[in-house]
Formats: C-alpha cells, sequence, structure tokens
C-alpha cells in the first residue's frame, strides 16, 4: 500500500513519468502465466515470432495454451486508460465452437491467476480493468468478420484453423494482417491436421506461405498428448512418459487401427497425413467440376434448404442460432446428370429472412420444389413457415444420411454431379470430413451447406433418367428387325387400348 506521502510524491511527477511508473508497477505485479506449462507450451508463451502455427494432437493441451495466450494479452495492454486500442480477437470455424473452445476455459484461468477480467456471455466479450478485451468470434460469420475491419489488433488467435475454408486466406491476408501492422501484433493459427491436407493452415503448418524473398515466415509448433505432463491420468508423475505411451499405444488398439491408421496419424501425432477415405463427400475439383451448364437442354430448378438451428428452433429448443444454408440444383429430364449453380450461407437470419431468401430463389430459377430441414423439428417448422409467409415449401425427406451420402459419392465418381471450384459449397466439401471413428460427420467443420445441397439433391431425380435407345444403323438387319418389333409392340398397345374401351361400355 502506498502511502499519502508517497501518493503526493507521485502526483507531482510529469503525466509521462507517472505513466512509466504505473507501467512498472503493473508488470511486476502481473501473475506469471507460464506456471504449469510444459515446456512447448512455454515456449509459445515467450516467443517473439509474428507468425506461430500450432498443430497439435488432441489432448495436447492446445486450449490451455491460447487461453493463457489470450489472458496474456489483455493483462498486457501498454495505455492504461488512454485512447490506444487492445483487442485480442479469438476466432473458430463457428461463434459457438469458438465459444466450446475457450471461454469455459478462460474464466477457469483468470480466476486462478486472479487477473481481474469481466466475461460479457451475451456478446462473448472478457474485459479486462485495464479496458483491453477480448473477443470470441466465428469465421463463418459475416457479422463477426466484418466487426474485425477497421480495427488494431496486437494479437489474434484463431482455433481450429484445419476447420476454416478458402476464405480464410483473404480474412488473414486482407483483413487481419493489415490489422496487426500498427503495433507490429503476432498471429496464433492452431488445430489439428486435416484429412484433405489443404487450406491457409495447412500451408503455413508445412511452410508454403513465404515472403517475398522465398523465405518461412513462420514459427512451427508440433506436440501431442505425448508431451503433455499435465494430463490427468499421469498428472505427477515421474514415469508419465511411459505411462502416456502405453495409454496411447492401448487406446489405438482399442479402436483396432494399425500404426499407420491416417485417423491416428493426424488426430493423435498431430501429422499431416492425405486420406481421401476421411473425407465425407468425394468431390474431386479436376473431375467434377464445371464452368455452365450444357447447352440445348431445358432446365428445371429445385432447392435445397438447410434452416440450421434458427429462432423458432431456439425458442423450442433453447439452442443458438446456426447457419441458414441454400443450394439451387439444375436438372434437365434429358441428363442424367445434376448442377450446384447457386449457394447462400448466413449465420443470424430471422424466419422473416429464411422466407425472403427463399422466395427470392424460387423466383430466380423458377424451382419446382423447394425442401427444407430443421432438425427435430423439421416438419412443423417448415410447416409453419409455409403457412406463415405462403412459400411453397416441404419437409426434406430424411432417410439414412450415410446411404445418401454413399450415393452422391457414386454419383460424383461416374460425373453426373457437378459443382463449381470457387463455391462456397465446393469449399465446404473440400475439407468435411468424418470423425476418428468414421460414423458421423466431424463437428468441427461447417456443414449447413453440405446438407443443404444433399436435401435438395435427392429431390432432383435426375438419377431416374432413362438415356434413349441407341439404334443400330439404318440399312441393316438390326434397323430392320428394331423397326419390325417396335410396329409389333405399337399394334399390341393400340389393339390392348381397344379392349379396355370395349370392356368399359
Amino acid at each position: 500500500m502506498l502511502t499519502a506521502l508517497a501518493i503526493a510524491a507521485l502526483m507531482t511527477l510529469a503525466p509521462e513519468h507517472q505513466l512509466l511508473l504505473q507501467r512498472h508497477v503493473e508488470q511486476n505485479n502481473r501473475p506469471d502465466l507460464s506456471i504449469g506449462l510444459f515446456d512447448k507450451q512455454a515456449g509459445v508463451m515467450a516467443s517473439q515470432a509474428k507468425y506461430k502455427d500450432l498443430t497439435c494432437g488432441r489432448r495436447g493441451g492446445k486450449t490451455t495454451t491460447l487461453s493463457r495466450a489470450g489472458l496474456d494479452s489483455l493483462q498486457n495492454n501498454p495505455v492504461v486508460g488512454g485512447n490506444d486500442e487492445s483487442i485480442t480477437p479469438f476466432i473458430g470455424p463457428t461463434k459457438n465452437h469458438a465459444k466450446r473452445l475457450i471461454w469455459g476455459r478462460m474464466q477457469l484461468d483468470a480466476k486462478h491467476f486472479r487477473i481481474p477480467v469481466t466475461f460479457n456471455n451475451t456478446d462473448l466479450i472478457a474485459t479486462h480493468e485495464n479496458g483491453a478485451q477480448f473477443w470470441v468470434m466465428g469465421a463463418d460469420d459475416d457479422r463477426d468478420v466484418q466487426r474485425l475491419r477497421g480495427f488494431s489488433y496486437r494479437r489474434v488467435i484463431i482455433d481450429e484453423a484445419q476447420a476454416i475454408g478458402a476464405d480464410f486466406e483473404d480474412l488473414v491476408d486482407q483483413v487481419l494482417d493489415p490489422a496487426l501492422a500498427d503495433y507490429d501484433g503476432d498471429l496464433i493459427l492452431s488445430g489439428t491436421p486435416n484429412a484433405a491436407c489443404t487450406g491457409y493452415f495447412y500451408k503455413a503448418a508445412t511452410g508454403q506461405l513465404l515472403d517475398d524473398r522465398g523465405r518461412d515466415q513462420w514459427e512451427h509448433w508440433r506436440w501431442t498428448v505425448l508431451d503433455n505432463p499435465y494430463f490427468p491420468l499421469w498428472r505427477g508423475k515421474q514415469d508419465w512418459r511411459k505411462r502416456a505411451e502405453r495409454w496411447l499405444e492401448a487406446y489405438r488398439r482399442k479402436k483396432n487401427w494399425p500404426p499407420d491408421h491416417p485417423a491416428f496419424l493426424r488426430e493423435w501425432m498431430a501429422m499431416w497425413e492425405r486420406d481421401e477415405g476421411g473425407l465425407v463427400v468425394k468431390y474431386n475439383p479436376k473431375r467434377n467440376h464445371f464452368d455452365e451448364l450444357p447447352k440445348g437442354y431445358h432446365w428445371r430448378h429445385v432447392i435445397g434448404v438447410d434452416l440450421g438451428k434458427g429462432k423458432i428452433a431456439r425458442k423450442v429448443q433453447g439452442v443458438p442460432k446456426g447457419n441458414f444454408a441454400l443450394n439451387v440444383w439444375a436438372f434437365s429430364e434429358d441428363l442424367p446428370d445434376v448442377f450446384s449453380v447457386h449457394q447462400f450461407k448466413k449465420a443470424g437470419l430471422e424466419v422473416s429472412d429464411w422466407a425472403r431468401i427463399i422466395s427470392q430463389a424460387q423466383a430466380d430459377f423458377n424451382a419446382v420444389a423447394t425442401v427444407a430441414d430443421c432438425g427435430a423439428l423439421g416438419e412443423a417448422i417448415v410447416a409453419d413457415i409455409s403457412r406463415r409467409f405462403g412459400i411453397p415449401i416441404r419437409a426434406a425427406e430424411k432417410p439414412s444420411k450415410a446411404a445418401a451420402i454413399d450415393l452422391l459419392n457414386s454419383d460424383l465418381a461416374a460425373r453426373h454431379t457437378w459443382g463449381r471450384n470457387d463455391s462456397p459449397l465446393a469449399d465446404e466439401w473440400g475439407i468435411l470430413q468424418w470423425d476418428e471413428d468414421r460414423r458421423t460427420e466431424d463437428p468441427r467443420f461447417p456443414n449447413d451447406l453440405s446438407d443443404a445441397s444433399l436435401y435438395g439433391w435427392r429431390e432432383a431425380r435426375h438419377w431416374a433418367h432413362v438415356p434413349e435407345p441407341e439404334l443400330p444403323p439404318e440399312g441393316t438387319r438390326e434397323y430392320s428387325d428394331y423397326v419390325a418389333a417396335e410396329l409389333k409392340r405399337l399394334r399390341a398397345k393400340k389393339i390392348a387400348k381397344k379392349k379396355k374401351r370395349k370392356g368399359k361400355v
């Protein structure tokens, strides 16, 4: 405690000297956030590198590292009480996923280290008493992305970076990198390798992002559960490393995985291992891309919609809003093919927005059918929307999703389903992967457009196309036989009609 005399003496200092002294006192009173971290985690905290990528396996302690990095950024606000900005965005694939990743962990750490932070659970903004803020955001939400513009940052953290699509590169290059320049801030990317081995995070972690002199700009960090002495099963044990090795080996055997199983190498050993079988949709940009619809056909359109967990579902189920997604398929009765010609995806929309967007798409494409899904309450919600807003829409058929995906993949392999490589749907398909057991889709990866496209794809009925028979060349005996058989069939059909009419009389 400062005495009254000391405080009076301080007040005689020039303002800039008061500020320097204040910074010195606060610096010495800040808790050491590296306490309780193992060497690699502490190395990230101490690093001065501008760009850092953290490639981590499951249960490796990644979230703890990011929570400490966020709190470190908060308590190191360099201008206390000034007008300088000190904002640290934490960005996940979606806002809800980002919240699940960091919000609870950060509150526990702040309480443990007695860091004076207030947590706004509505806006997902943590505010230090010095004015610094920590924002939790989603890369898939246009509103969150737009909020990122116009500010200056000293640190940006992006987690589960493997699940963020092609727009990720634009987000970093056009929005985040310039915003970090003012104060020479740092960017932290973290995640687990994805099955597709594509994307900005993959390029960063594998040394492919070079400066204009051809130098790697990134500092690379990689660790697994085998590096984590604080895992609960062996915390405090002297032989923790041997225990960790035995536990992971037992886990691998329980899963019946060979040592080189792609899911094991990616998820637990943090190794970039491309795995076609681990991808949900087998869209191949070289095989399934189209530029324009084939000429000379009459095109019909169907619309598939995934309403997400929106306003009505939120009221009934008590869950937050999700992404509204819409996909338009074009098909012709004269072709066995179907083409994805339009997509739309956005979070946080109201029911009236859904109706407006669906109605506009129906008008633009003269859709013959629109099908939508909203989870367990889908049929009732879709019927209510159709009734309230007067738009023709019905609940999507929902047989086995896995079986429908198998059929879609078969159609892609046969080159009967087409998309555009630069589309949001292709972007989502390109990284969407199964969980490590390959039973359900990995919840870390957005699948809103993929689901919307699947509902509409079933409805297109392009697979019911029956090709015209190939006729033998005229003048051949086979052609004469074909004509004779066709005449015989038509006569039989005519006689059958006459008998039917007589029977009615």
